[in-house]
């Protein structure tokens, strides 16, 4: 399906805009955090792709975008095996580097990248943050975030991040609860989260935590640990640094679950004035309702990429900002360019 006039006019404005303004998307992953694999082989013929085998790289054309989805908030049916969710990701996992990143990047005019790793229960988070360097630090245009190594006790965190620091210049933690298995509601998982808090705000570097259900992964207990009625348990206050809610906390919800979203955050919000959530995965619908009623100031740009393109998330807060705000453009800038750099003081 070919871009329509209306959404490529929305696309060339944004780009006008960057020129002045450099955008961000801040919630991108690269690597396929299910199956945990970073085993990529540079491809010696195109510079900066990189692929888990042998497979033929086709890269995104506008006459292959379709519209964003206007009708679910769900990303996955709960019924959707974790086997039939790893062999997905796989496949959209089969390429990746700067090389993929900026083919996407570049058409839609956004400059920078956070890439987020993150952990399951067990791996090895040091190994995971150096191929990630390996494969984007010769291109500026991406920042790292850093992993939590959950098989680490709390104690341990601090020298962790720190290392990872000096080593790779992260300048985000990620947190992941439903696949880490910190469940906010136990003193374990207190204990994880309140450690990482400290550290973050001590250290001024933001947190991104996943917000939502996951649904597929087991023990099925897991995959409410990242859920608003939990997460709304814990002092984010505890760090001076940005926590950013991702999702704004809706992946994998029903559609009848959003309203009591929506006024959970508005209560997290009033709490905790470092909070803010990302756009990353939300239908249009979706997320004009939560800009609608949210502090659009509390919002910053995210793709979830490459689980989902970066033009239909960047697309979709294109068409929601036209049709709710005056002027659109002030607050595309606040929510891509000026929210994000404010995250980052290093940068600066």
């Amino acid at each position: 399906m070919t871009i329509s006039k209306d959404n490529k006019i929305l696309i060339d404005w944004a780009r006008e805009i960057s020129k002045s303004h450099p955008f961000w998307d801040f919630h991108a992953h690269p690597f396929c955090v299910l199956s945990e694999n970073t085993s990529y082989q540079m491809e010696n013929k195109i510079p900066g792709l990189y692929a888990t085998h042998d497979s033929t790289y086709r890269p995104p054309k506008f006459e292959q975008w379709s519209a964003p989805s206007h009708n679910k908030i769900k990303f996955q049916s709960k019924t959707l095996s974790e086997s039939a969710l790893l062999l997905s990701s796989r496949m959209k996992y089969t390429f990746s580097g700067p090389k993929v990143f900026s083919d996407y990047i570049d058409q839609v005019g956004i400059s920078n990248v956070m890439l987020l790793p993150f952990m399951r229960e067990s791996g090895d988070a040091s190994g995971t943050v150096k191929e990630m360097a390996t494969m984007f630090s010769d291109d500026s245009r991406f920042k790292f975030g850093c992993p939590l190594p959950v098989d680490l006790s709390p104690e341990k965190y601090d020298e962790f991040i720190q290392d990872a620091i000096n080593k790779w210049d992260v300048q985000c933690i990620k947190i992941h609860p439903n696949l880490s298995g910190i469940d906010p509601l136990s003193k374990e998982g207190q204990s994880v989260l309140y450690s990482v808090l400290e550290i973050a705000g001590r250290r001024k570097l933001p947190i991104v935590v996943h917000g939502g259900r996951t649904p597929g992964i087991s023990p099925p207990e897991y995959q409410e640990f990242g859920t608003l009625s939990r997460l709304a348990k814990i002092d984010w206050s505890v760090s001076s640094a940005p926590v950013i809610i991702a999702h704004a906390g809706c992946y994998g919800l029903e559609e009848n679950e959003l309203e009591s979203a929506i006024f959970t955050i508005e209560s997290m919000f009033g709490k905790h004035s470092n909070l803010m959530v990302d756009t990353s995965a939300l239908a249009t619908d979706v997320l004009r309702q939560l800009m609608t009623r949210l502090d659009r100031k509390r919002f910053i740009f995210g793709s979830d990429a490459l689980y989902f393109s970066v033009w239909s998330g960047w697309l979709s807060l294109l068409q929601v900002l036209k049709s709710i705000s005056s002027p659109p453009e002030e607050e595309l800038i606040q929510i891509a360019s000026v929210n994000p750099k404010n995250c980052l003081p290093h940068l600066d």
